[in-house]
């Protein structure tokens, strides 16, 4: 740590050298020496940091951090001292243009808002400005994540929910309880909770952390295995374990599904545990490690155990179409005896192909996760506790002395996992784009957007380690003017309440989105919310804007 931070000073007094601008010349100097002063040192050190570790130490810096709470006190101090609100407004900008420049497909995170010791919200006035200079500049990186609790003041969230439905929709609200909940389960005090980071796309944990998440986890792979005898009904390999052809009862076959899980879940951990051994001697994080007091009190590298906590987790997805697919099979298989599991499996490998009458059934008629319907939600909270009871207590590698948890989080898997991923019986035809997180299956959200936030909060947020995220689409008609403004906020309140962790919304209609992808130049600023992050319209393939389109078409 010792040779790596004078390594950064060294780095620092270089940059100084062939500084010709006064104003960061001063600010380089003021940091080789000390401790920053003002609110222009403060993003020069988050600057520097993110720069050198992403770069240099080889680790992404996967937040800018609190940045309201952060630069307050420099904020109140540059104003005392003669500093304007514009030039500090300049300084924001030319901070998140760096961001906006570097263009990290995955969006640069910071957060706003969160809660102090008093009980009082952490939002200011420097919250609004740094809100106000995103809004004007049009950007959608760096993206933004808001802790919401019951005293983030109205008008704060307002002002971020008219962004969103104007378009500039680079924003998730986390709510702050089901956090703090979370992390008190896992051993935290209130106050570790409180302070706790918001990271990546909409991932928590308490300061001084490092997680890892080095897998994604297909829900739909175990339901191959079950119905195939171990086979993977994709690629025809011996994936599973062997399990019988035939079931008498749906709870045989449930049972089944939940061993083939199992039987991954044991993969994955010794996959991951057998290298896990090794991070921090391929490439240990000194320069993260400085900045944990825990690191400095063991002498032990964050990579290597020493680290507040070392967690590594099994991300679960596309949880929906596992639910969707269970009830099919339970309605039309073991209840109404409509098919055999024979013909199931025939009509799964010709991919619907002569039975789309069948598909349609499924498609129309079964209950489907994302609805507040009993039985696929059931399916879906089951699933969940099933992984996190399952991958209670067991430990993760030795040399990083942490524990094994759930997540939740699919990023682009969706996509890239759906294309390796048979026909199911949900109605979902081969290669077909998968469920994004807690939501619906594709064009399943029949119910809207109260459905789809009742469906997920059944869900226990608080047993799931460091995200349970929503993604959710609404028609610009339904929040238009005041009263549309006002019920957006009373949905997201609503999720708040009944224990959810976090929500982020696409504002789109499907007349919009046919006319940007046949007229892109029209739409060169359009933006969509992919999943924790933010792309141009013009920027993703066609086959995602096709899922998008179909996901607004569900809405009219």
């Amino acid at each position: 740590m010792d040779i790596t931070y004078r390594a950064i000073l060294n780095f620092i007094g270089r940059l100084i050298e062939i500084c010709e601008a006064p104003k960061m010349r001063k600010s380089l100097e003021t940091l080789k020496n000390g401790a920053p002063e003002t609110f222009y040192d403060v993003l020069m050190i988050i600057y520097l940091y993110f720069i050198i570790s992403e770069h240099i130490e080889g680790l992404q810096a996967r937040s800018l951090s609190n940045l309201d709470r952060l630069l307050y006190p420099y904020y109140l101090k540059d104003l005392e001292n003669g500093i304007t609100e514009q030039e500090i407004r300049e300084d924001i900008a030319y901070f998140y243009m760096q961001f906006t420049a570097i263009g990290n497909y995955w969006g640069q995170p910071m957060y706003l808002a969160g809660t102090k010791a008093n009980g009082e919200s952490e939002v200011n006035e420097l919250s609004h400005l740094l809100l106000d200079v995103y809004d004007k500049m049009g950007i959608y990186n760096p993206k933004i994540q808001i802790k919401i609790a019951n005293n983030t003041p109205k008008d704060f969230v307002l002002r971020a929910l008219d962004m969103i439905r104007r378009g500039h929709n680079s924003i998730v609200f986390v709510c702050e309880e089901t956090m703090i909940k979370a992390l008190m389960k896992r051993g935290a005090t209130y106050d570790q909770a409180r302070l706790c980071h918001v990271t990546g796309c909409y991932e928590y944990s308490c300061q001084g952390s490092l997680g890892t998440g080095m897998n994604y986890t297909n829900l739909m792979k175990p339901l191959e295995y079950a119905l195939y005898g171990g086979l993977d009904a994709y690629t025809r390999e011996e994936s599973g374990l062997k399990t019988p052809l035939q079931f008498d009862t749906f709870d045989d076959f449930y049972n089944a599904y939940k061993l083939q899980l199992t039987h991954l879940i044991d993969t994955i951990i010794a996959t991951n545990n057998s290298f896990e051994n090794y991070l921090s001697y391929i490439n240990p994080q000194s320069m993260l490690s400085a900045t944990f007091p825990t690191c400095l009190e063991k002498k032990r590298d964050a990579l290597n155990g020493g680290a507040f906590s070392n967690n590594t987790t099994v991300e679960i997805g596309f949880l929906a179409n596992a639910a969707d697919s269970l009830i099919a099979i339970k309605e039309l298989v073991f209840d109404k005896k409509e098919l055999t599991l024979d013909e199931l499996r025939h009509i799964l490998d010709v991919n619907y192909e002569g039975y789309e009458h069948i598909r349609q059934r499924i498609l129309r008629n079964c209950d489907h996760y994302g609805n507040n319907k009993d039985i696929p939600d059931t399916f879906a909270v089951e699933i969940v506790d099933f992984v996190v009871d399952y991958l209670k207590d067991k430990k993760n590698a030795s040399e990083r002395n942490g524990n094994w948890g759930t997540s939740t989080h699919v990023a682009r898997m969706s996509y890239t996992q759906g294309l390796c991923t048979a026909a199911s019986a949900d109605g979902r035809l081969r290669g077909q784009e998968l469920s994004k997180n807690l939501s619906a299956s594709l064009g399943m959200s029949r119910e809207g957007v109260t459905g789809a936030i009742l469906s997920a909060t059944k869900i226990d947020a608080t047993k799931i380690h460091c995200d349970a995220a929503l993604d959710f689409a609404i028609h610009p008609t339904a929040v238009k003017g005041e009263d549309g403004l006002e019920a957006l906020y009373a949905l997201v309140r609503t999720f708040m309440n009944r224990g959810g962790h976090a929500i982020h919304i696409n504002v789109f209609d499907a007349s919009t989105l046919r006319d940007a992808q046949k007229y892109p130049e029209k739409y060169e600023d359009l933006q969509i919310r992919v999943c924790g992050w933010n792309v141009l319209w013009n920027n993703i393939a066609p086959e995602e804007q096709e899922g998008f389109i179909r996901q607004a078409e569900a809405l009219m």
